[in-house]
């Protein structure tokens, strides 16, 4: 099975902080791919 933050980190796709729990800060690349993922939505 695989997670969800170990597949971002590997790909550099977004992290997260100690400080704001579950607030996502996207990278660029992970970015475009949830805008992707988004517009297919659409």
């Amino acid at each position: 099975m695989y997670d969800h933050r170990s597949i971002a980190k590997a790909m550099d796709l977004f992290h997260f902080e100690e400080h704001s729990p579950g607030m996502v800060f996207w990278h660029p690349m992970g970015m475009r791919v949830f805008r992707e993922i988004e517009e297919l939505m659409r």
